[in-house]
């Protein structure tokens, strides 16, 4: 899993004397070369938010890609704290049979994200002749998407931190997809017009239901079917629902809703 065509994210651990790739830590990790549980992705994550913030383009794609390969590491994570079951049922997947599938999935999310950018190449999308390429982006006033990040960031970590603090439980198979979650939001963001950025994650969402919730999030934003904004400071992130006018696809919420299956 790449970066694409940006610099490659490099990250500094204390395991090692110079900072490595992201995607080289993750590959160690999953073969044990790595110890998991010496890793701290809130560090990881940190550094994260400080290379986008340095970045003179953001790119959508890319930054999925990030929160996709911290995901892994945190489920990684959470895994090696739970207790190895003393017996285990032959109709039941090993750990690493799930890391393997997850992994799967995220290599699926990120062909399909390769095939909607072949589509608005071709114009599969279509928007007035007088809009550019450019101007199909995450629409974002008064604050910059490192906030967004930092935001999706700290729920994270903060689930990883109450996770840490509860029993251990059996792992179970997330409620809803990206593409369930999408169709999810546009109904909830559609009928209350402005919400609160974290009234879209319920307190008892896993880490991966967070993480779904925040990439149906972005692909709305980008449709530019909703805005984030912040009116102060300090002040909450909200989400505003766009009222479809000339300036913008008509067919936005129709065309996402008829492909979220795409991103199952």
């Amino acid at each position: 899993m790449s970066f694409g065509t940006e610099e490659s994210f490099d990250v500094t651990v204390d395991l090692f004397e110079d900072p490595v790739p992201i995607e080289v830590l993750l590959e160690m990790c999953k073969k044990g070369k790595v110890d998991i549980r010496d890793i701290f992705v809130s560090d990881i994550t940190e550094q994260y938010i400080k290379y986008v913030a340095e970045l003179e383009s953001k790119n959508y794609d890319n930054i999925s890609s990030f929160i996709l390969l911290a995901s892994t590491l945190l489920e990684l994570k959470s895994n090696s704290l739970l207790p190895k079951p003393e017996e285990i049922a032959e109709d039941t997947l090993s750990e690493q049979e799930r890391f393997f599938l997850k992994m799967e999935e995220y290599k699926l999310y990120m062909e399909q994200s390769e095939k909607l950018r072949e589509r608005e190449i071709l114009n599969r999308f279509y928007r007035d002749p007088v809009f550019a390429e450019d101007d199909y982006k995450v629409v974002i006033k008064n604050f910059d998407l490192n906030k967004l990040i930092a935001a999706f960031s700290s729920l994270l970590e903060k689930r990883e931190f109450e996770e840490t603090q509860e029993e251990p439980k059996k792992i179970e198979k997330e409620r809803f997809t990206v593409a369930e979650k999408i169709v999810d939001l546009i109904e909830y963001i559609r009928a209350y017009k402005v919400v609160n950025f974290f009234s879209l994650f319920e307190p008892d969402y896993t880490k991966l239901e967070i993480i779904n919730t925040f990439l149906a999030l972005l692909e709305i934003l980008k449709r530019q079917i909703a805005t984030a904004e912040q009116s102060g400071f300090c002040s909450d992130i909200t989400i505003r629902y766009t009222p479809l006018t000339d300036n913008f696809d008509t067919n936005a919420e129709e065309e996402l809703l008829s492909d979220a299956n795409g991103y199952n």
